[in-house]
């Protein structure tokens, strides 16, 4: 557990190290911290070190100058990589945290291992940004309850699998009210500002990095057209697309996200 701290920014981070195994680092989605890839983190230490940040803004990265850009975050993952001693690493982003490591594997080749790409695209639709936009402004209203917010979000991130379960919904609604998100309204602002300005479809041609992509075939945020798109865009990329999932596909199939990335970095060699 350390910080990395310059005139401008104190980042939160956390390299759990395992000897003569490369380290892959887990990038979080909009507004969420580093607590997002706990349940699964030790399902990655198996295999791997893991390198786990606190995005701006986010968890214990609150002493930092505001976010503008993704470019931005992913230039602090790097800086963190510095930090760490890490020449290289395999970077694994998440929604949000895919189009960062995307960023990183344009900006700083070098620096990317392998590249894994989960419930992520190239650029969020005006509909999808419509929607997010509507949902800030419930949530700066103060007066919409927490269970309707969450029930308003839960079909942008679940599959159909979670509401055909009426009992492990409720238990989903219940552990969102016991763990409600603790970012701010202010930096989830920056994060979704930050999320409309994103388009790597002029630059996707340009990764050079061995790409896994994982979609699920119920996404509606990020949806499988824009994966098939980095799928044929990205040279050396293999695509997934995972049934009876949706957004959160690390979340509703764990262990099968975590055997998805074992295999395909078992075999691009």
């Amino acid at each position: 557990m350390s910080y990395l701290t310059d005139s401008a920014n104190r980042l939160y981070y956390e390299h759990h190290q395992k000897a003569n195994k490369q380290t892959i680092i887990l990038i979080s989605g909009l507004g969420e911290d580093h607590s997002y890839w706990l349940p699964i983190k030790d399902l990655f230490l198996q295999e791997y070190g893991v390198l786990l940040i606190d995005n701006r803004g986010t968890g214990k990265s609150t002493d930092v100058a505001p976010v503008e850009t993704i470019a931005t975050m992913a230039n602090d993952v790097v800086a963190v990589m510095d930090a760490c001693g890490l020449k290289n690493a395999h970077i694994l982003g998440h929604s949000m945290g895919g189009f960062i490591a995307q960023t990183i594997a344009r900006d700083f080749p070098h620096r990317v291992d392998k590249l894994m790409l989960c419930s992520t695209g190239c650029h969020p639709s005006e509909k999808i940004m419509h929607s997010l936009d509507a949902q800030n402004r419930l949530i700066r209203l103060g007066t919409v309850p927490a269970e309707l917010l969450i029930n308003l979000g839960l079909p942008w991130a679940y599959s159909n699998q979670l509401f055909a379960h009426p009992e492990k919904l409720k238990a989903v609604i219940q552990e969102k009210l016991d763990k409600p998100l603790i970012t701010t309204q202010e930096v989830v602002d920056q994060h979704t500002n930050a999320c409309g300005q994103f388009d790597s479809r002029p630059w996707l041609s340009n990764i050079t990095a061995k790409t896994l992509i994982l979609c699920g075939r119920e996404d509606l945020l990020l949806p499988v057209d824009q994966n098939e798109f980095m799928a044929q865009s990205i040279q050396s990329s293999e695509l997934v697309i995972i049934d009876d999932t949706a957004h959160l596909l690390h979340v509703e199939q764990p262990e099968r996200f975590y055997k998805l990335i074992r295999k395909f970095d078992s075999s691009a060699v």
